[in-house]
C-alpha cells in the first residue's frame, strides 16, 4: 500500500496521482467473494519514487525513522487503512540501514509500531497487527540486531498480534530447499503471539530479476510444512494458476 502497488485516496496523503479508493476496495470486494481474508501489507520505513519522505542519507534507500513527523505521519497512514473493510494490516519494511546508533534504532523503530499498534486498535479493535520479519534471527543476526528490527520484542511488548516469518530473505523455501522450520520453532519458544511460515512463489534469476519459482520446486517446500496449521506465501505480483493449483491441492484453502 503507498508502495507503487495498491492503494486509496488518503487525507494524509495529497498528490497520489491516479490512487483512487476503488483500487483497494475492488481488490477487497474480490477476495471476500472468494473467502479470503484481506490484510493490508505497507512499505513503511523504504523509499521508493512515491515516497513523500526522503531517505535520511545520501544513497540510502531508508527514511529517517527518528523523525517525529514521519513517525506520526506513518502510523496515521496505517491507521487510515483500518477504516476501510481489511481483517488486518501487516507492517514490512519495518526498519533502517543506520548503523551508527543501535539503541536509537530500536527505541525509534518500536515508537513507531507502537505508535501503529494504538491507532489502529482504537480505530478497529478486531484488526490484526502483523509484521514480516525474521522472529528469531531479529535478536540474534549482529547486521539486524543495528537496524531496530526486533519483532519479538515489539510482540511481547503487545503490539503485535501475529509475526510473519520471512524464509524466503535467506533463500531458505526458495529453490526447492524446506524452510527452516527449527528457526521458527525457536521464534515461537520467545513469544505468545504466532509465528506462521511463510514461504515464496517466486526467485530470483542470475540477473536478479524475480521469475516465478518452479512449481515442482514449489510443491515440495509447501510438502515440508503441510502440517502446519497456517502458512502464508509471499507472492509479490509472481503467483502463477500452477501455484494457485498446487496450493489449493497441497494445503486446501488455508
Amino acid at each position: 500500500m503507498h508502495g507503487g502497488a495498491i492503494g486509496w485516496k488518503s487525507r494524509f496523503i495529497d498528490s497520489m496521482d491516479g490512487v483512487t479508493e476503488s483500487k483497494l476496495i475492488d481488490v477487497i470486494a474480490a477476495m471476500n467473494k472468494r473467502g479470503i481474508r484481506v490484510h493490508a501489507a505497507f512499505n513503511t520505513c523504504r523509499v521508493d519514487r512515491k515516497t513523500i519522505y526522503k531517505p535520511h542519507r545520501r544513497g540510502s534507500q531508508f527514511v529517517d525513522v527518528h523523525n517525529p513527523e514521519f513517525q506520526s505521519f506513518i502510523s496515521d497512514l496505517v491507521a487510515e487503512c483500518a477504516e476501510l473493510p481489511v481483517d488486518g494490516v501487516c507492517i514490512d519494511y519495518f526498519r533502517t540501514d543506520d548503523y551508527t546508533s543501535p539503541a536509537r534504532n530500536d527505541a525509534s523503530i518500536e515508537t513507531i509500531v507502537r505508535m501503529t499498534y494504538g491507532k489502529v486498535k482504537r480505530i478497529k479493535p478486531e484488526c490484526v497487527v502483523s509484521s514480516t520479519t525474521t522472529p528469531y534471527l531479529d535478536i540474534t543476526h549482529p547486521q539486524l540486531k543495528r537496524t531496530g528490527r526486533k519483532a519479538i520484542r515489539w510482540a511481547n511488548n503487545g503490539y503485535q498480534d501475529i509475526l510473519f516469518d520471512m524464509n524466503y530473505g535467506n533463500r531458505i523455501g526458495v529453490y526447492g530447499d524446506p524452510p527452516d522450520m527449527g528457526v521458527i520453532y525457536k521464534a515461537r519458544k520467545l513469544t505468545n503471539v504466532p509465528v506462521v511460515v511463510m514461504v515464496s512463489s517466486y526467485k530470483k534469476d542470475k540477473k536478479g530479476k524475480p521469475v516465478p519459482t518452479d512449481s515442482v520446486q514449489f510443491a515440495r517446500v509447501l510438502d515440508t510444512v503441510f502440517n502446519e496449521e497456517n502458512i502464508a506465501i509471499y507472492t509479490g505480483w509472481l503467483f502463477t494458476n500452477e501455484h494457485a493449483a498446487l496450493t489449493r491441492q497441497t494445503h486446501g484453502q488455508n
